[in-house]
């Protein structure tokens, strides 16, 4: 079997003719964490800053090309470091069911070996969460019903309300009230936003706590002139 890496479209092995022989060990993200030493106590107190920190995920890779090895290694490079700033999708063959979200924050390290191989070495800065796949697809509802989060952490949700007028969106009983919906409004969990398209509808979400899909059974109902209600929910893990 051949490894590969995909980053932001880019095939390793198929686009860059580069094939994974080794990746970094599965280690999970760290928490992060503070601790406070207080006089006259002994052990430190562990205060919990709510979140993970981004994880480094490395692949090796073997490079055999035809072409001049030099201009092969420029055009690696060049693939490699043009998709620009910012998290990108990333995902391998070891694991097929998730993905990351990566950016590439060093230069790769190219190697010749002999007149037409050399290895390829890069290192991803990743967000903490693997995707699932799974957790892409749209599940689009008619009617309330119950979704199961079958991962051990909470997800943070796209949902696309098709309606008009005032509407409240209850998950697991938390109301999430929005007035002057106009055909559709959009509650993006992950960046905490409220929107129409390119507009921004902030204004219209009257509750601060956007809904979450936890670990488990999540009831999902809503009231007010809804016709249609679209999740795509983000499933998630370490």
């Amino acid at each position: 079997m051949i490894n590969w890496f995909y980053y932001n479209g880019l095939n390793s092995y198929e686009d860059l003719g580069a094939a994974v022989t080794s990746k970094t060990p599965y280690n999970a993200p760290a928490p992060d964490i503070t601790r406070q030493a207080i006089p006259g106590r002994s052990g430190d107190l562990i205060i919990d800053n709510g979140r993970y920190k981004n994880a480094n995920v490395g692949y090796t890779c073997a490079i055999v090309t035809t072409e001049e090895f030099s201009r092969a290694a420029r055009r690696i490079r060049a693939a490699l470091l043009s998709q620009g700033n910012g998290y990108k999708q990333l995902a391998d063959s070891y694991d097929a069911d998730y993905f990351r979200l990566g950016t590439i924050e060093s230069e790769p390290s190219i190697t010749q070996n002999g007149v037409n191989d050399g290895v390829l070495s890069v290192t991803f800065t990743c967000k903490p969460w693997r995707y699932s796949y799974a957790g892409q697809k749209t599940v689009k509802l008619t009617a309330a019903t119950t979704l199961t989060n079958f991962e051990k952490f909470p997800a943070l949700p796209y949902i696309k309300i098709y309606g008009s007028g005032a509407v409240t969106l209850n998950v697991n009983g938390k109301a999430f009230p929005i007035s002057a919906v106009n055909e559709y409004v959009e509650i993006d969990s992950e960046t905490l936003n409220t929107h129409k398209g390119t507009e921004n509808k902030n204004a219209t979400a009257s509750s601060l706590e956007y809904p979450t899909l936890n670990p488990g059974a999540n009831t999902i109902s809503w009231t007010g002139n809804v016709s249609a209600v679209h999740i795509t929910p983000r499933w998630r893990t370490l």
